[in-house]
């Protein structure tokens, strides 16, 4: 069954986390009553020292930037976020004048960029396509964990079930054996006789 993609974006961006910096407060609100609709979390800055802090204290599956703005802008920002994670997905907002940038930010290893104003289409697709690589990654993490946890588990139950083979070795190893018993007995049998015959 193909779902069209705002559809199959509210499926895979459930557990995306968003960090969206825009320095036009108009469109910051506009755009993030957008997101809302697909994410439940979205974390909001209007320059690009404000997102520093919040990206240094929490983790986002993406990062929406948007270009020119004070204090730093969006290049600085994405620069010293893919210092720090270079998995980072990051999708970069700009204007048609800022294109002369984009070489940059394509070297530092921006995956997606979408001009401004949003064609709505483009930006859906856009976020699908980071939404799904994002969960995929926790897929594969999950995955990872479980088989940990597998193997944790197969490993505890090899190591009592020698355990146990061991304190049964050990039980029967400290019995005498067959032989012993037998010698034991022809032992007594023959001192008994010798005793009948005084």
């Amino acid at each position: 069954m193909n779902l069209k993609p705002a559809e199959e974006l509210q499926k895979y961006s459930k557990e995306s986390r968003i960090l969206y910096v825009e320095d036009d407060l108009h469109l910051l609100e506009a755009t993030k009553s957008f997101l809302g609709n697909f994410f439940k979390d979205i974390d909001t800055a209007n320059n690009g020292k404000e997102a520093l802090v919040l990206y240094e204290n929490d983790k986002y599956d993406i990062v929406i930037s948007d270009i020119n703005m004070p204090s730093m802008n969006g290049i600085e920002l994405c620069r010293i976020i893919k210092e720090q994670c270079p998995e980072q997905q990051i999708l970069i907002t700009s204007a048609h004048e800022e294109s002369g940038y984009l070489f940059e930010l394509i070297n530092m290893g921006v995956d997606k960029f979408v001009s401004k104003p949003f064609e709505m289409k483009f930006f859906i697709a856009s976020l699908l396509k980071l939404c799904k690589n994002s969960w995929q990654k926790r897929e594969l993490r999950n995955y990872h964990n479980n088989l940990e946890k597998m193997v944790e588990i197969k490993t505890e139950e090899i190591k009592q079930s020698n355990e146990k083979v061991d304190t049964k070795m050990n039980f029967y190893s400290n019995k005498p054996d067959i032989q012993q018993w037998k010698m034991s007995l022809a032992i007594l049998r023959t001192n008994g006789d010798n005793h009948l015959m005084e």
